[in-house]
């Protein structure tokens, strides 16, 4: 056999990375606007990438080559849940970040990642998330649902100069899902989340002007099977009213959904402040089918559209080791969801939210690093129902505090813990006034000298106001990283 040496192995990765880009489907829910900033594992500190989700941004950000490997188990125990959702839920997740530069003017970065969940004692869902979704599909069984899949993210960074600079991020995986009774409904979702950024920097790199356009595309399939026994299909209209579906050897559900998000971003460093103003437009359209595989019939069609705009200032003392930011957030979208066949609207929503938060992040000495978060959001929804009238109006107030804190106990180990508390109103459908949340987690990193080894775990709690039963969530990961 003969051995064929590569010279230029850079592109091979490359090559191989976006090779597996193509040949797996990202299964994510494609949000109205990006929410992935997932590389900010390896930085405290928020950034104008970790605000902006601009590509382009990436390279300026993080500029260390980094390797992570990441396994993570949990165990969630819904003691309190609504009617369909799962009493218990389980996840495995295998996970490798990387993060390279090519040459001064090239960078890449991946993510890839393989998730097993399990969801046990589904009653009649045939969703993953039954109340993700306006037109969802259900039976009138009781039963347990796998979903395996695998995962990608890849970035790539060019600079033309040290003031202009693209970016290019990626999503894709596939997501399969089967319930072990019958119906025995499977599921398969396919997704595809595009972006090109842009970025200006000025020559002493003070000021900074960027912008992106996203593009996402996801394709959900379900098949529901007959047995001796039959189970009854059903595709709900909101949440309140359901048609059956007709008897027949199997039924199908398709969604496609397609997406579109805008986005501008303004950075200005005066000393040791920072300015970071991020403003978004983005819309999804989604299209409803169901029926038979040979005869579908398009039932609905539902459109999301808002906007997120959002300002932060950013001041770095202790020679810029330490900051202190002040930041506030402005949401706002509005759904509607119709009949194609009689252009009726069916379902009209519309949510505004205003977040304020503040973090402090200190570095006091070479031994200790600590930090604290605090958000508050004002929340406003109107939802409205018209196949059978409902309508639910609210407003509500929402915050959480967490803190962090990492002691070096030698040069070589180091031990740190977490903890955070808040008070939320959940959607309505679960039909309380508030969750209390409570979380505490630690972890243990050793340096050694083929590189960090950490061991963490992390305790969830929410807790209902009605004092009845509890939802618990425990959490173990172990992780390398050189």
């Amino acid at each position: 056999m003969k051995l064929i040496k590569i010279r230029n192995l850079k592109i091979v990765k490359i090559f191989i990375i976006l090779l597996i880009s193509i040949a797996f489907l990202y299964s994510f829910e494609n949000q109205i606007f990006s929410n992935d900033s997932k590389y900010d594992l390896f930085n405290s500190q928020v950034s104008i990438y970790s605000i902006s989700n601009n590509p382009a941004f990436f390279k300026i950000t993080f500029k260390k080559n980094i390797m992570k490997y990441t396994l993570t188990a949990s165990n969630k125990n819904n003691l309190f849940h609504r009617e369909y959702s799962p009493e218990k839920e389980q996840n495995i997740n295998f996970e490798v970040v990387t993060s390279k530069r090519l040459n001064d003017n090239s960078s890449i970065a991946s993510i890839i990642k393989y998730n097993h969940d399990s969801k046990f004692d589904m009653k009649h869902s045939l969703e993953k998330d039954f109340y993700n979704h306006y037109f969802s599909y259900s039976d009138t069984t009781i039963g347990d649902t796998e979903y395996n899949g695998p995962k990608l993210q890849f970035i790539y960074n060019h600079s033309i100069n040290n003031r202009v600079f693209f970016g290019i991020k990626g999503n894709y995986g596939v997501e399969q899902g089967l319930k072990d009774v019958y119906t025995q409904c499977e599921t398969i979702k396919r997704n595809f989340d595009v972006s090109f950024g842009a970025g200006l920097q000025s020559s002493n790199k003070s000021t900074v002007l960027g912008g992106y356009i996203r593009y996402s595309d996801r394709q959900g399939k379900y098949e529901a099977v007959k047995e001796y026994s039959d189970a009854l299909v059903r595709t709900y209209f909101g949440y309140n009213v359901f048609r059956p579906e007709n008897p027949r050897s199997s039924n199908h559900k398709t969604d496609n959904q397609k997406g579109m998000n805008y986005s501008l971003q303004f950075y200005k460093k005066i000393n040791n402040l920072k300015i970071i103003l991020n403003g978004n437009y983005g819309y999804t359209t989604n299209n409803i089918e169901t029926g038979s595989s040979s005869k579908p019939v398009n039932i609905a069609y539902w459109q999301r559209e808002g906007g997120k705009y959002s300002g932060d200032i950013i001041y770095n003392f202790n020679n810029s080791k330490s900051s202190l930011r002040f930041g506030y957030v402005y949401k706002q979208f509005n759904d509607f969801a119709k009949n194609p066949h009689f252009n009726t609207i069916m379902i009209e929503n519309e949510e505004k939210t205003h977040v304020f938060n503040s973090s402090l992040f200190l570095i006091p000495n070479m031994l200790t690093k600590f930090s604290i978060k605090g958000k508050i959001e004002m929340i406003s929804q109107i939802y409205n129902e018209y196949v059978k009238p409902f309508e639910y109006n609210s407003e509500h107030l929402n915050w959480h505090i967490n803190s962090y804190f990492q002691l070096f106990l030698t040069e070589s180990l180091n031990w740190n813990i977490t903890g955070g508390y808040g008070k939320f109103k959940p959607h309505f459908t679960w039909e309380i006034d508030s969750f209390n949340e409570i979380n505490i987690g630690t972890g243990v990193e050793r340096y050694f000298r083929f590189g960090f080894v950490r061991v963490g775990g992390m305790y969830k709690k929410y807790t209902p106001d009605t004092g009845n039963n509890d939802i618990n969530e425990y959490q173990i990961n172990l992780s390398f990283r050189k």
